[in-house]
């Protein structure tokens, strides 16, 4: 890993928290009035995010650029996955089910009857879609989702999360100690019971293991599906899971305490969870958090992204814990005009700048500078093209600080 360095951005507005493109970093997306929402990571590059309202966002280069739709839906949304490019199904309160077949560019509202919020979907294929929710329902497409079955008969208690491990062998995780596995591709489904615990939630698979959350913040894992262990104790309180390969997996937690201090956290476990450590922690995000719901997931070892309230996170380097000092005096650093569109200026008053590097929202270094301990810098980016770019400084002492600017 280079040598650490935390992010000064070019904004309209300086935001005191880690932009650094070392560990998890903050994107641009424009996301606003979003508690709940969901994030779908297709691969690197291809992400798309609902949310709360009937905004749907999309990026096809990894975070630095992302296109807003309106769709006109005043509903929350808890899920959304997509199968590839194009087809993608979207879920929500009052039984809202939404699909595309043009990568989000056009949406069709699919009636269906009910008013069950619908908290999960999983595609194996266009004749094998299957949405859970509360009270029991599971859904069923086999035409694309254009039409679907409805069955509660299972129970009455509200489900989370479907999840299939291969086109025959299924789950699904809800209240009231509910875990529902299929061997047959759904035609049947059979309950196995867990007494100690209240809900489960966030499962997922990896080539030899399954992984569930509990209510009570611990990690089950299976390799047959019918006998857990594991009850390995996570951070609280998490909100999402996922495991990356049989060893990597990420949890997300976030809160806001009584007098309105949040924290977003994410810890890592390279021990299949049976520990976990810090991947990243900020204390003041620069946007709403949520505490009702958060959503993880990787696109490789190295590549993941991450959802909070209005916050989108990245992690380029398999989420590297980033632990910094930063300047002793941020008012003694100044970074101006601000937005520009030619030189940057840098100035620091209590101690010379050593080193500054330049990244733009993908981890691409566009910038490097080394100084001879000058308290005054000056940076001509009239050719960078428009957007957001990491300015990342570093001062004699080795301390750090980090802004966000703009490119115009």
């Amino acid at each position: 890993m280079r040598n650490l360095l935390v992010s000064i951005t070019l904004t309209l507005i300086l935001i005191n928290s880690s932009y650094s493109q070392d560990g998890w970093f903050y994107l641009d997306s424009g996301l606003q009035n979003n508690e709940y929402g969901a994030i779908d990571v297709l691969n690197s590059n291809d992400v798309f995010v609902i949310s709360d309202g009937g905004k749907f966002l999309k990026t096809t280069d990894g975070g630095e650029n992302w296109t807003i739709q309106d769709l006109d839906i005043n509903e929350n949304f808890y899920d959304i996955y997509f199968l590839n490019n194009d087809y993608g199904i979207a879920v929500g309160a009052n039984g809202t089910l939404i699909k595309t077949e043009n990568g989000g560019n056009d949406w069709i509202i699919i009636p269906l009857g009910i008013n069950d919020d619908l908290r999960s979907i999983f595609i194996n294929n266009l004749n094998s879609i299957w949405v859970v929710g509360n009270n029991g329902i599971i859904l069923f497409s086999d035409d694309s989702g254009n039409s679907w079955s409805i069955n509660n008969s299972i129970t009455t208690g509200n489900l989370n999360g479907v999840f299939f491990r291969s086109e025959n062998e299924g789950y699904i995780t809800g209240v009231a100690h509910t875990l529902i596995r299929t061997t047959d591709g759904g035609v049947n489904w059979g309950c196995l019971w867990f007494g100690f615990h209240s809900y489960f939630s966030s499962l997922c698979k990896t080539e030899n293991y399954l992984y569930m959350l509990s209510d009570t913040f611990q990690v089950l894992i299976s390799t047959d599906g019918i006998n857990w262990g594991g009850d390995f104790i996570l951070p609280s309180p998490v909100l999402d899971l996922y495991f990356q390969n049989d060893n990597l997996g990420f949890c997300i937690q976030s809160d806001c305490t009584t007098n309105g201090d949040c924290f977003i956290g994410i810890s890592k476990s390279i021990n299949s969870g049976q520990t976990w450590t810090t991947s990243f922690n900020d204390n003041n995000p620069p946007n709403m958090i949520s505490y009702q719901s958060n959503d993880i997931e990787f696109a490789t070892d190295e590549i993941g992204y991450a959802l909070s309230g209005n916050n989108i996170l990245k992690t380029i380097d398999g989420g590297t814990f980033i632990n910094v000092n930063e300047f002793s005096n941020k008012n003694l650093l100044k970074i101006y005009p601000n937005p520009t569109n030619g030189i940057l200026t840098i100035t620091t008053d209590n101690s010379n700048i050593k080193r500054v590097e330049i990244d733009n929202t993908i981890g691409q270094r566009i910038f490097n500078g080394e100084y001879n301990n000058k308290n005054v810098i000056r940076i001509d980016i009239s050719n960078f093209p428009k957007g957001t770019y990491f300015v990342v400084i570093q001062d004699e002492n080795g301390n750090l600080s980090n802004e966000k600017v703009i490119k115009i």
